[in-house]
This record gives C-alpha cells, sequence and structure tokens, in this order.
C-alpha cells in the first residue's frame, strides 16, 4: 500500500456507503475541523474486545458543541428491580444526563411498589413510574404521561454517577416478572 501515500488537499465526493481506510498516525479534517472517533465505532471497538482509554471516553462528550445520545436497554428481573440494577456504569470525572425512558412491566402488572424508578447510583430518583400505569405488557414512556414524575430529567447528574433502575423502596415490588427499560442518555460533561 505504500505506492500512493501522498498527502494531497482534495474535493473528493463520497457516496453512501463508501468506506475509505486511513493508515495509523494520518488525520482526517473536514472544512478544517479534525475528525474523531464516534461512539458507534467505539461500541464496535469495544464488542470486538478492544479496550477504551480515557481520550476514547472523551470521544463520547460534547464534541464542539454537539452531544451524542446513548440509549441503553435492559430486560430486569424482578430481583434486579427490588436490589436496583445499574444500567450505565458510572464514568470517572463525567457528568450524565437522562433524557427520557421507557417502561413495560412484563409477566404481570407492578404491584406492591409505589413506583418503579430510574436513579443515579446514590439512589436520587429521576424519573419515576407509579405502579398503577406499570400494567401487563403497557409501554409507558417518561413524556408521553402526566402521572410519571420527572424531576430531573434533562438536568446534569451528579458527576461520577450512574443510570439504575429500582423500586421506590428496595424490595417492594411484586407481581412484574420483568421490567423492560430503555434510558435515553448523554455524557455532558
Amino acid at each position: 500500500m505504500t505506492w500512493f501515500k501522498q498527502q494531497r488537499k482534495s474535493n473528493t465526493d463520497f457516496n453512501t456507503g463508501t468506506t475509505t481506510d486511513f493508515e495509523a498516525g494520518s488525520v482526517l479534517k473536514i472544512a478544517g475541523t479534525t475528525v474523531t472517533a464516534t461512539a458507534a465505532e467505539i461500541n464496535a471497538q469495544l464488542i470486538a474486545g478492544i479496550t477504551a482509554t480515557g481520550a476514547d471516553l472523551n470521544v463520547l462528550t460534547n464534541h464542539a458543541g454537539h452531544g451524542v445520545v446513548h440509549a441503553v436497554y435492559h430486560k430486569a428481573s424482578l430481583a434486579e428491580v427490588k436490589a436496583g440494577h445499574v444500567l450505565v456504569a458510572a464514568v470517572p470525572a463525567r457528568t450524565l444526563k437522562v433524557l427520557g425512558c421507557t417502561m413495560q412491566s412484563l409477566g404481570g402488572a407492578a404491584g406492591t411498589t409505589t413506583s418503579v424508578d430510574i436513579k443515579d447510583t446514590d439512589e436520587l430518583a429521576i424519573i419515576s413510574f407509579p405502579r398503577a400505569l406499570l400494567t401487563e405488557d403497557e409501554i409507558v414512556d417518561s413524556g408521553a404521561s402526566a402521572t410519571v414524575v420527572a424531576t430531573d430529567i434533562g438536568l446534569p447528574m451528579t458527576a461520577g454517577k450512574g443510570i439504575m433502575i429500582q423500586d421506590t423502596v428496595k424490595n417492594q415490588l411484586t407481581g412484574s416478572a420483568f421490567i423492560s427499560v430503555v434510558v435515553y442518555y448523554m455524557v455532558v460533561a
């Protein structure tokens, strides 16, 4: 591949689906702005077994004013919800912001507890889904129901805290076999 090594400026058009390989150490600039790896590229590397460094995690923050929205899905068992289950691990020295969430009770309607909550890992509630909304197989969106309490949605969480699912008071939830949850969040600082 050394035959075509050269540095040049170009007005090359890339069609949809086109892939271009850049040699290690090369820099891609678009309109004078250096382009770095996206969250999707880092995730692809993590799946391949490559460990992300602190520099890789910096890419997940707001880059040039444009944030990356992440989504995490988990089918939490009754035991996980009772104990509190971490959906997104804390990123040291970083702040997360929950943008929204959907929940669905599977295998029965939620019972006994007051609500099932999305909390930070210090158990501070961000979004609370009242038990009455978590009927069997009903998908409930945090923005679509007036009775969902979304006190801290869209606000930056405490730095270094992750995101978890838990019933209002540990070990109260009954009825549901699983709670299916999707949380949309950003790494903001």
